[in-house]
C-alpha cells in the first residue's frame, strides 16, 4: 500500500513541482527594435532602388537551461498616407516583403546582373516559397536576426523601364508618411490587413529627400 502511494502519488507529485521549478528558473527573452525613420537616401543605391533595406533587429536570448526554439512572426509591410484620399480614406500601398536574416544580406553576381542569392545563410523567412520561421536557441545563447525590407515589384521598378530613382520616387510616392510593419501571420497583406493589426503595427517614419 505505501509503495502505491509512493509511486502512484508522491512520486509524480514531485516531478510535477520538480518541472514547475525549472520552469521558472530561465526564459526566451525577445526583443524587438525598428529603426524610427527611413529616408529616400536610405532605400536607394547608387541612385535606384536597393534590393533590400534593413530596418530592423531581432535580438533572442536564452537564459533557460534548456534549448528554445523561438517562433518569428510573419511581418507584412505597408506604405502609408495618412491623409487619404479626397474621402479622407487612408491610403495603402504595399510596399515588399520582410525577411529575416543573420547578418548582413548581400547581392551575388551572376554574369551581369546582380541577383539575389537564392538561399542565403541564415536565412529564415518564406520569400522564396519555404524555409523555417524560427531559431532554436542553446542554454545561454544570444542571437541577433536583421529584419530586411525587400521592395515589391511596383515599388521598385519605374513605369518608363528599369529602377525607380530619387526623382521618380519622390513623385511616385512623396506624399507618403511612414512605412508600417504588421504582423500579417501569412493572412493579411496591406489591403485587407483588420485595423486592429494596423493599430499595434511599428510605424517607421517616412523622411523625403
Amino acid at each position: 500500500m505505501k509503495g502505491k502511494i509512493i509511486f502512484g502519488i508522491i512520486i509524480p507529485a514531485l516531478i510535477v513541482v520538480t518541472l514547475a521549478v525549472l520552469g521558472s528558473l530561465g526564459e526566451l527573452k525577445i526583443d524587438r527594435k525598428f529603426v524610427s525613420q527611413l529616408t529616400f537616401q536610405d532605400i536607394l543605391r547608387d541612385q535606384s532602388i536597393a534590393e533590400s533595406i534593413k530596418i530592423g533587429d531581432l535580438f533572442l536570448e536564452n537564459n533557460y537551461f534548456l534549448s528554445k526554439r523561438a517562433d518569428l512572426p510573419r511581418l507584412g509591410a505597408c506604405l502609408i498616407d495618412k491623409e487619404g484620399d479626397e474621402g479622407g480614406n487612408m491610403q495603402r500601398v504595399d510596399v515588399g516583403q520582410i525577411q529575416y536574416n543573420e547578418g548582413e544580406y548581400t547581392p551575388i553576381e551572376s554574369g551581369v546582373q546582380r541577383v539575389l542569392e537564392p538561399y542565403p545563410q541564415g536565412y529564415y523567412g518564406d520569400y522564396y516559397g519555404g524555409g523555417a520561421r524560427s531559431v532554436e536557441l542553446q542554454p545561454g545563447q544570444k542571437k541577433k536576426i536583421t529584419i530586411f525590407l525587400l521592395p515589391s515589384y511596383n515599388f521598385k521598378y519605374s513605369d518608363y523601364g528599369g529602377n525607380m530613382n530619387l526623382s521618380e520616387l519622390n513623385k511616385r510616392y512623396g506624399g507618403y508618411d511612414e512605412v508600417l510593419v504588421f504582423e500579417s501571420n501569412g493572412q493579411y497583406s496591406c489591403f485587407n490587413v483588420p485595423q486592429e493589426t494596423l493599430e499595434k503595427g511599428e510605424r517607421i517614419v517616412l523622411v523625403k529627400s
